[in-house]
């Protein structure tokens, strides 16, 4: 399944740590083609730039949270308004509040589709033949993943072959140009 086919809902709330400038060309596309989406991002403009990111401002709202140690939790209020049919959150297992949105589909009825790597970067050698139980927890309440890169993507279908999973490849922002 294709990017451009997969079926997200009308009402978008999207949860991300920042929107890089990279970036910002993918979630222009993708909330053209939602009724509404709002973009909630964790980390403040100020600690994006210390990590080095020049990220957008324009059109993404900040959602207070607490992190420490690679944990994250926030308020899940914002993202269970009424406004919202499908949440997409961050496929890590650090963040408390996706597992308890996760845990708690039944009661808001959200559609939730997870985002994110597929396979930790630093442990991608032991993780490609035995993914991290956690991740696959994670993945087995989703509805729906959008992974990074195809083999990802791949690993998890064997997995969860009825699970939609998407592989976006890396949604930077002017790859066709570079391409050329």
């Amino acid at each position: 399944m294709k990017f451009s086919e997969h079926k997200t809902g009308n009402n978008v709330a999207i949860l991300q740590p920042v929107v890089p400038h990279y970036r910002e060309e993918f979630f222009e596309r993708f909330a053209a083609k939602c009724r509404h989406c709002d973009i909630f991002v964790y980390n403040t403009e100020k600690a994006a730039k210390q990590q080095g990111f020049n990220a957008a401002s324009k059109g993404v709202r900040y959602i207070h949270n607490i992190q420490a140690h690679g944990i994250m939790i926030c308020s899940p209020m914002l993202m269970l308004s009424k406004r919202y049919d499908t949440l997409i959150l961050m496929l890590h297992f650090g963040h408390i509040t996706t597992w308890l949105l996760l845990l708690t589909k039944w009661l808001h009825k959200k559609r939730i589709i997870l985002w994110g790597q597929g396979i930790s970067v630093k442990r991608y050698l032991r993780e490609e033949r035995q993914p991290d139980w956690k991740l696959k927890w994670q993945i087995s309440l989703a509805d729906g993943v959008w992974i990074y890169m195809e083999k990802e993507a791949r690993i998890w279908k064997g997995l969860f072959p009825q699970k939609p999973i998407v592989a976006l490849g890396n949604t930077i922002s002017g790859m066709d140009k570079m391409a050329q």
